[in-house]
């Protein structure tokens, strides 16, 4: 376990207190053993003043542990499908996922990298690729619970993050192909860009075995992985700038044309691209739904 006076060092505080609601947000940057697998821990609490909220697919998987009350998902009809009181996954998506957090919210996360549960936890991605599932199904109902009453033990913060990050370096996870982190990194570099094809013959493998490989472990083929990062390019240049025209930010983003580009924000935020611009947005990942 890190010595917790260096693990307080890597901890930012942002706090929030608007229309939206009032909450607060540790996040944690995680030392060199951890910060290759894993972009950023976080505990955060607090209550939300909306309904619920989209979260927008980000091409990797997330560990969430609930130390307070029930955490909805909402299926496609509007009505909650799951109810998640203790621990749960949730793999890799191609689109947004909805929640509700109707009491409040008081949880830990973690944002792995995109082959980050493979390499820490072995856990193959495909398996878990458009999932949210609870822990338990995953490590076994004691592993679970054992870990939520660990972290609900701890005397704090700092605490807390340094027995999840023992966790997850506990053991159990598996190699990384160099050829999965090297086209990853690539295709986020150029935001999406790259062509796959290439990016293959580069390796020194067919694009059927980089297909497979990445599947395996970062849980989505490449050419979506592509589409991902394209999007956040694009929802990126939209908040930092009010465009000329859509089809400006298609040529610039390196979509086809403007309706690709419309399609394509449709698929993974739920919504044509002003209405994304107008809705209220908690964080860089999130829109309010209701």
């Amino acid at each position: 376990m890190p010595e917790l006076e260096n693990l307080a060092g890597r901890i930012r505080i942002d706090r929030h207190d608007s229309a939206l609601g009032r909450w607060a947000e540790a996040i944690y940057f995680p030392g060199p053993e951890l910060a290759e697998h894993v972009e950023m821990m976080w505990f955060g609490e607090g209550y939300n003043s909306y309904r619920r909220d989209r979260i927008l697919p980000r091409g990797t998987s997330f560990l969430l542990v609930n130390l307070g009350p029930p955490q909805l998902l909402i299926d496609p009809y509007g009505s909650p499908s799951s109810v998640f009181r203790d621990a749960w996954i949730s793999g890799p998506q191609e689109s947004f996922l909805e929640t509700e957090a109707p009491d409040g919210v008081r949880m830990m996360g973690v944002a792995f990298r995109p082959w980050g549960a493979w390499a820490l936890l072995g856990w193959q991605q495909d398996e878990l690729a458009g999932e949210v599932v609870d822990l338990a199904d995953v490590v076994g109902d004691l592993e679970s619970r054992t870990l939520c009453q660990t972290l609900g033990e701890a005397a704090d913060t700092s605490e807390r993050f340094a027995r999840l990050e023992a966790w997850l370096l506990r053991g159990g996870g598996r190699p990384v192909h160099p050829a999965t982190r090297w086209t990853v990194d690539r295709l986020l570099a150029t935001r999406g860009d790259a062509r796959v094809g290439r990016l293959a013959e580069a390796t020194g493998y067919s694009r059927k075995y980089l297909t497979r490989l990445l599947r395996r472990e970062v849980g989505l083929p490449p050419k979506v992985i592509a589409r991902i990062a394209r999007f956040h390019y694009a929802v990126d240049r939209l908040r930092a700038s009010a465009p000329g025209s859509w089809a400006e930010v298609a040529v610039d983003c390196g979509f086809y044309d403007q309706s690709h580009f419309i399609q394509e924000v449709r698929a993974f935020a739920g919504c044509a691209p002003g209405e994304l611009l107008e809705r209220p947005a908690p964080d860089d990942y999130t829109l309010v739904v209701e």
